[in-house]
């Protein structure tokens, strides 16, 4: 018995004995998904979810003015229908859109308006996954990116037996922040990998981040304890061990400087000096590599640790403290700077051991914490410790797919920045009263045109 199915205009004949158990998957669900998650056209602007359109517009706004008097703020948006069909837009040359609408609120401290303004034209799918763009019909391809999160990995540009390795920060949106081991036992932080590999050792970076003297960034990776000099079990036990602070007489003359290792010159310093009692670090794998580290940091405090940091990044510009200070969280805690992600923070959080519930992934932003632990992760990694593996940057699970709502997302975050640059200029530009400023008069369309043609 023949069975006869239609598919669009072409009509097939099935000669099978056995029929269908499961119709025909619809391919370009995945397509189509992602492009809806992206618009969120059907869903009210109170239930809209923060992502896609939706995320890219919340991290815009709100945008001050130079001086801090004007705000404007985002309220919600809608989208308009399409002026032509797809057939007219084929045969017209033109690209089948609709139109975003943008409602605003423009605040002082004296007044508040707001208004609906046009934003620009965002390029609307077809039934196919498709686009018709300037009459032609093209489709946007998944891409497979590295998956946001941390990666460590082993230094391939080596030389000899030794092995080193390095740690990769990877956001969703920004710049990577590395750190890698050299063969005296030091690691840096790569600042401008396109320029001049600008390296900072980890613990200037430690500085500036707060940890601004050296018992602080000590208790980050190691233990103290206080031996006792007055018997012999003493001197044998603190041998070997490395000074956590000098050893002074009674007179305050210094006899051993801080961080150096005990040995049997020093035991006799000791022995003369009738010291009583010493600080020692207690054995880790991480001691030696801090030693190294902290042996030559050019850096003593947290001020100069930035000031350090924004000559490196900036040089020829006078360093300020108010400078220094923001350039530090701009860089690396600021979120349009540096995202993660729910999956970077998914990420990390596994790597380390950390929760991974829903109020942690909303964490999108570089913590502290993080930075500390992939430095001390790292270091046992160089040592060799059990249980400290380097990640196979060739497995899949390092990878993802970029779908067509993300990527348009991210020519929506290129527009918008272009657009946020305009509005301030213009802020400065008319006079501050309720008259001659609107937000229609500050938000220029052709950023956004322009970025998705």
């Amino acid at each position: 018995m023949s069975t006869v199915s239609s598919l669009k205009k072409n009509v097939r004949n099935s000669f099978c004995r056995i029929s269908d158990t499961t119709p025909m998957p619809d391919f370009l669900e995945v397509q189509t998904r992602s492009y809806y998650d992206f618009l969120q056209e059907d869903i009210k602007p109170a239930l809209r979810k923060s992502q896609g359109l939706q995320q890219a517009l919340e991290e815009l706004f709100p945008i001050y003015s130079y001086d801090g008097n004007t705000c404007l703020e985002f309220v919600d948006y809608s989208l308009g229908t399409s002026k032509y069909g797809i057939e007219d837009c084929q045969n017209r040359g033109l690209t089948f859109s609709i139109p975003l609408r943008v409602t605003l609120r423009l605040k002082r401290s004296d007044w508040v308006k707001e208004e609906s303004v046009f934003v620009g034209n965002l390029p609307k799918m077809t039934t196919h996954g498709s686009f018709i763009i300037n009459g032609a019909e093209r489709v946007i391809v998944s891409q497979i990116h590295r998956t946001p999160g941390i990666c460590f990995e082993l230094i391939k540009r080596t030389t000899g037996n030794a092995r080193l390795y390095m740690f990769r920060i990877i956001p969703n949106r920004g710049s990577w922040l590395e750190a890698e081991f050299n063969r005296k036992g030091q690691i840096h932080f790569i600042l401008d990998k396109k320029r001049t590999r600008r390296k900072l050792l980890a613990t200037t970076l430690l500085r500036a981040l707060g940890y601004g003297t050296d018992k602080a960034i000590i208790k980050l990776f190691a233990e103290l304890e206080d031996i006792s000099l007055k018997t012999a079990s003493g001197f044998k036990k603190v041998k070997g061990r490395y000074l956590s602070s000098p050893v002074v007489d009674q007179q305050d003359t210094v006899l051993i400087k801080s961080y150096i290792r005990i040995e049997d010159e020093e035991l006799e310093i000791l022995k003369k000096a009738k010291i009583k009692q010493v600080e020692v670090f207690k054995p880790s794998h991480c001691v030696e590599y801090l030693i190294n580290m902290l042996l030559i940091d050019p850096v003593k405090s947290k001020k100069d640790a930035e000031k350090f940091i924004y000559k490196k990044l900036r040089p020829g510009d006078p360093p300020t403290e108010s400078k220094a200070s923001s350039l530090i969280d701009r860089r690396f805690f600021d979120r349009r700077r540096f995202d993660l992600g729910a999956v970077g923070r998914y990420k990390i959080n596994q790597k380390f051991g950390w929760a991974t519930n829903r109020e942690e992934l909303k964490k999108v932003t570089l913590r502290k914490r993080d930075i500390v632990s992939a430095l001390k992760y790292l270091m046992e990694l160089n040592a060799g410790v059990a249980g400290a593996v380097e990640d196979d940057i060739d497995h899949l699970g390092m990878r993802r797919v970029a779908m067509v709502g993300e990527l348009l997302q991210d020519q929506c975050r290129v527009a918008l920045s272009r657009m946020e640059r305009l509005v301030r200029d213009k802020m400065g530009v008319y006079e501050v009263n309720s008259d001659s400023l609107t937000p229609h008069k500050l938000i220029n369309p052709k950023a956004m045109n322009g970025r998705s043609e």
